[in-house]
């Protein structure tokens, strides 16, 4: 059986595009399980902002930006 290190080794040489997936999967997943919600490492007013924000996204009442304009908007470029 693999471990969790073997996998994120293989999960990392994949096509970004695939990553994102399987990283929108992984969050999905730990957002709905009440056993990662009760985990002290995990921020339960930052999970809901993050519902929020994504409840944002797919009304189209906010628009996603790329890394590039993050980045840009973060550093004050």
């Amino acid at each position: 059986m693999e471990t969790a290190t073997d996998i994120e080794k293989k999960l990392l040489e994949l096509p970004a595009a695939d990553r994102e997936r399987i990283a929108v999967a992984a969050w999905e997943s730990l957002v709905s399980d009440p056993e990662a919600a009760s985990n002290e490492r995990m921020d339960s007013d930052e999970i809901l902002l993050a519902k929020e924000r994504n409840a944002k996204l797919d009304s189209g009442e906010s628009q996603p930006i790329d890394h590039g304009e993050f980045r840009r908007i973060t550093s004050g470029d």
